[in-house]
């Protein structure tokens, strides 16, 4: 049985009041999936009234086994009698991932990701006003105006009203202070987000003082052209269809 039936017959079975035991599971998992699809509501009606606990006995009693699992039956709401359905053919697997992915998922995977990130959106910077920008160790080496990209790494506030953003690149990281009466005081930073700041590097080579910001933003396209329509789009969240976590309700 598929983990999504199993699922949902859990989660079934749990808002009338029952809980299914282990073995109860297991047992459910050898069930043809078209008997429980069609049977389930009559599978809770024959659970007793008393116990709150299922078990594989419950199940046998409210479900009794079938010769041939493999052909479902279901009752013709037309007709009133029941008529054997094929089950559907086997899933094709046109792609099987074994074997040939790219990456094993160890620290040093994260680190390219990482990496490859930074160098992407750094490259959007780069097109969108921070041209000039320089490495931080180079950046730590200079007082006069300069431009730096880097990745957030901590954000705090000081006790004077400042914020202080540290940011690192391949090169090094360095603290960017932010003035309680600047602009850009009111900004959020994220973790991980990758931003540009226009400033000079103290004389000590160990704070980095922004004037200014650049995100990076997606590029201006020319606007669409407006069509007469009849069809509308619903755009919705995750829901987990398939999943065993996926709530009907």
């Amino acid at each position: 049985m598929g983990s999504g039936m199993k699922g949902r017959i859990v989660y079934y079975v749990a808002s009338r009041g029952y809980l299914l035991t282990p073995a109860a599971e297991k047992y459910l998992e050898g069930m043809d999936d078209f008997i429980l699809e069609d049977r389930l509501e009559e599978f809770v009606e024959r659970m007793p009234g008393v116990e709150t606990i299922v078990d594989v006995e419950d199940i046998k009693k409210a479900i009794p086994p079938v010769e041939n699992p493999s052909r479902a039956t279901r009752l013709s709401k037309d007709s009133g009698e029941r008529q054997p359905e094929e089950l559907p053919p086997s899933p094709i697997i046109k792609g099987d991932v074994t074997g040939n992915s790219l990456c094993s998922g160890d620290i040093s995977d994260f680190a390219k990701y990482i990496q490859d990130r930074y160098e992407r959106l750094a490259s959007i910077l780069r097109k969108s006003g921070a041209g000039g920008s320089i490495s931080i160790s180079s950046a730590k080496r200079r007082t006069s105006k300069v431009t730096i990209i880097g990745m957030v790494r901590e954000t705090k506030t000081t006790k004077n009203g400042h914020t202080i953003v540290d940011v690192e690149d391949t090169t090094g990281h360095i603290p960017v202070l932010i003035r309680k009466d600047s602009d850009m005081i009111g900004d959020n930073f994220l973790l991980d987000e990758v931003i540009a700041f226009n400033g000079a590097t103290s004389r000590t080579g160990d704070m980095f003082y922004a004037d200014s910001l650049i995100r990076p933003e997606a590029r201006k396209r020319a606007p669409l052209t407006e069509v007469e329509s009849r069809y509308e789009v619903a755009i919705i969240s995750d829901i987990h269809v398939g999943s065993n976590t996926f709530l009907p309700d």
